[in-house]
């Protein structure tokens, strides 16, 4: 039986998707190849394995009915931040943050075991940087606005052998109520 590893992601606009893209190649010019250069801008939900392939209905079932529910939400990505182990990254301003946070909160309702929760929501430019690349990506990459709406999430799939997700389907933003469930009658 096979693992399968899966992600559930916000991708952004295609305008933001190509500044951060154009972050990336700067910083490639610079330093050669490095991890994430060629990855899809996002920002991560969850990411979490299933051993058995027939539990993907279910699970996807619960991702449609948590993605209804959230409302569109435009945010702001505009702070530049070194992490200690080697990452450089986008995160959000302090109100969007809050708004991104409600929504990876929300799906972490999924009946799934995550191997990884984002608790910092972020659009990562680089990992696994030395410090001297994280100094020149620091230097390179001084301002950064994003500015997108979010409208719906992703689910991806790990690509072993290109060793990269692929997006299995997307999931729109509805904005419906929460399921109240059948309502029983008084008479």
């Amino acid at each position: 039986m096979s693992i399968s590893l899966y992600s559930i992601a916000i991708i952004p606009d295609a305008d933001a998707v190509r500044k951060v893209e154009a972050c990336k190649d700067q910083l490639k010019e610079a330093i050669g190849w490095y991890n994430a250069v060629n990855s899809m801008p996002h920002i991560t939900v969850s990411v979490f394995e299933l051993n058995n392939e027939y539990a993907l209905p279910n699970v996807i079932e619960h991702i449609e009915k948590i993605a209804r529910r959230q409302p569109e939400v435009n945010v702001c990505f505009n702070e530049l931040m070194k992490f200690h182990h080697g990452t450089f990254c986008i995160l959000p301003d302090e109100d969007s943050k809050n708004k991104v946070s409600k929504i990876i909160t929300d799906f972490h309702e999924l009946p799934i075991k995550n191997t990884a929760k984002n608790r910092q929501p972020h659009i990562t430019i680089g990992k696994g940087l030395s410090d001297k690349e994280m100094y020149i990506a620091g230097e390179l990459i001084t301002r950064i606005s994003l500015k997108f709406k979010i409208s719906n999430v992703v689910l991806r799939k790990f690509n072993e052998e290109l060793s990269h997700y692929d997006v299995v389907d997307e999931y729109p933003f509805l904005n419906q109520p929460k399921d109240m469930g059948v309502q029983q009658s008084l008479f």
